[in-house]
């Protein structure tokens, strides 16, 4: 069945507010079963972050599904394929006698969480209430607390990325949100699927196609796509959705969550990039009115940036140059994952090939006296 091999890079701020890596390599929490299976714990959050310093290897030792209120977990899962001489109810993820407590379909649960998931390798069904979809690599899904199973398909493993996130008490944020489709797909990508509810409670997908927050720009050599926002603190998983007006946005609405996907040019695309298209500042002023506001960028090379939020991100396509202007840099391929803590970094595609990746950004509120990214100065250039 193969190694079940998870590479993850954290970076953090260091005592001088220097932007440094701190790990490199497997994490901690790393596990597999006879059966195949594989858990790699990459992040966790015990409650809602008061600076980007917050976070941990794991919560426990064991494997604790759902974080506190307020928390996140973020795991790499690999699900061994099943025996395909079994009855297809039998091939769902479940531990066995459990069909009494899941109404008699195996493996139906639900969490109270917020699931951002990203398909890495292999295929894999979600089945709802009502409904099933077939899901491949580079998909997406935003499950929002809602019952379902899984069962892999075309008899190999399937592995995913998947960012818990925990709701805590509260009222829901006022902001405009909630799950819209594309009216004229942008080409970019991903493929996304949103679960909800139906007028019965009822579990059912809800959107099915790329996201309406998605942009191709620079001749369509890159691209970028607002996958999903909470608008603020997490207090419902069925909370959040897509602005009416979408655009993008560095800084998650409300200090909450979003989750994006970005398309990065490779080979001449790359390396022409100003050359043949030099209204791209221009494009992006219109594409992110609040660039300079929501994340700060140095004047000197908009390409260079950080923002006040922890951002969970992996790899799904080509590879990547993550580098931090005071720390140096390193090279990320497929299935690679960055934990990223308000640390200044640029990316750039590797190769010939375009590159793509996910991030969840957790948005962390400054502390007392010290002032948000978009205000404070750009790193030493020295």
């Amino acid at each position: 069945m193969g190694e079940f091999a998870v590479r993850r890079v954290v970076t953090a701020l260091d005592a001088d507010g220097r932007s440094t890596f701190v790990a490199d390599g497997p994490p901690p929490g790393l596990v597999t079963a006879p059966d195949g299976t594989g858990v790699a714990n990459l992040w966790a959050l015990t409650g809602s972050p008061a600076t980007v310093h917050d976070g941990a290897d794991a919560l426990d030792d064991a494997f604790t599904l759902e974080p506190p209120p307020g928390g996140a977990t973020w795991r790499i899962i690999r699900l061994p394929a099943p025996d395909p001489a079994l009855p297809v109810e039998a091939q769902f993820l479940g531990v066995a006698g459990d069909e009494a407590a899941s109404g008699g379909r195996r493996g139906m649960h639900t969490t109270d969480t917020l699931d951002l998931m990203t398909v890495l390798d292999g295929r894999v069904e979600l089945e709802l209430d009502e409904g099933r979809v077939h899901l491949g690599p580079g998909d997406v899904v935003v499950q929002r607390g809602t019952a379902h199973r899984w069962r892999v398909l075309d008899g190999r493993p399937t592995t995913y990325s998947v960012v818990m996130l925990r709701p805590s008490p509260g009222t829901w944020p006022a902001a405009d949100l909630a799950p819209r489709g594309t009216v004229a797909p942008a080409g970019v990508g991903p493929r996304r699927v949103v679960t909800g509810l139906d007028a019965a409670g009822h579990s059912v997908v809800v959107v099915d196609g790329e996201a309406p927050g998605t942009f191709a720009f620079a001749g369509g050599a890159m691209g970028y796509g607002a996958l999903w926002s909470t608008g603020g603190p997490l207090r419902s998983p069925l909370q959040g959705g897509d602005p009416v007006r979408p655009w993008i946005q560095l800084r998650p609405l409300g200090d909450g969550v979003s989750f994006v996907h970005v398309v990065l040019p490779g080979g001449a695309a790359r390396d022409a990039l100003g050359e043949r298209h030099p209204d791209l500042g221009a494009r992006m002023a219109v594409l992110a009115p609040g660039m300079r506001t929501t994340g700060h960028h140095d004047p000197d090379d908009p390409s260079l940036h950080r923002t006040d939020t922890i951002d969970l991100g992996v790899i799904v396509e080509g590879r990547v140059e993550l580098e931090l202007p005071d720390g140096g840099a390193v090279l990320l391929g497929p299935g690679d994952t960055v934990v990223q803590r308000g640390t200044w970094h640029r990316w750039r595609a590797v190769g010939d090939a375009p590159a793509r990746f996910v991030s969840v950004m957790i948005g962390v509120p400054p502390a007392p006296g010290v002032p948000r990214a978009d205000t404070s100065p750009a790193p030493s250039r020295n």
